[in-house]
């Protein structure tokens, strides 16, 4: 067999390289690689550590408000058109919080900043979705049943701070400015989502010698017989 530059392996008769061989170059193009998955394989979800942080709201004593925007492609609300969903905490409410069109009232009288169904454990329940009294999710519009397209959770250490994740796994998910627009006070402290990877992609090595059946690996390298 000559010297030559094969296609993806997957597309070649198991003739041509079932049989000794040598890998002594590859082409260096991102199809040419193998993963631990599938080439392009989402492996993990864009996060936002420590995106949201109460502390102070106490203290602050009157209302707060932040908005978050998932896009439509990351799995957003876009009932009634795509756009913001405002987390509105009612400082002068337990119960029935003042919510509205594309609007969670949360009621915060009574509450601490963090610690077990404090204030931080009442905004991961509202944009999860969960139920709890002092939640009314929107009239209307987007967040009817919470903020689609992402998770939060209270880091257990401290109970004030949340880290919001993207539902959908890749880098689609790497998007900034998802929380936005904060009134009173500032309780945004991360408001990008970042570090979302596709498979981890590592060229094979040249040198490799063969008989070995490389069948459905799609790679393209320059081979001696």
């Amino acid at each position: 067999m000559a010297d030559g530059v094969f296609g993806p392996y997957r597309d070649q008769p198991t003739s041509k390289f079932n049989s000794n061989f040598i890998i002594n170059k590859y082409v260096n193009l991102s199809s040419n690689y193998k993963t631990s998955g599938s080439v392009g394989e989402d492996v993990n979800a864009a996060t936002a550590i420590d995106a949201i942080d109460t502390t102070g709201v106490t203290a602050y004593g009157s209302d707060v408000t932040l908005q978050i925007t998932v896009p439509a492609a990351n799995g957003g609300d876009t009932t009634g058109g795509a756009g913001a969903i405002v987390i509105f905490l009612d400082a002068d409410a337990d119960v029935n919080p003042d919510n509205g069109a594309n609007k969670i009232g949360i009621g915060i009288d009574g509450k601490s900043d963090g610690g077990e169904g404090g204030i931080a454990y009442l905004i991961q329940q509202a944009i999860n979705g969960a139920t709890n009294e002092r939640i009314d999710y929107a009239s209307s519009g987007r967040g009817q049943s919470g903020v689609s397209g992402i998770t939060a959770d209270v880091i257990p250490s401290d109970g004030t701070k949340i880290t919001l994740s993207m539902d959908v796994l890749g880098p689609v998910g790497n998007i900034t400015e998802v929380l936005h627009d904060p009134t009173g006070v500032n309780i945004i402290d991360e408001p990008d989502f970042t570090g979302a990877i596709y498979a981890v992609q590592v060229p094979f090595s040249t040198g490799a010698k063969g008989p070995i059946n490389l069948r459905g690996r799609t790679t393209a390298y320059k081979v001696t017989k």
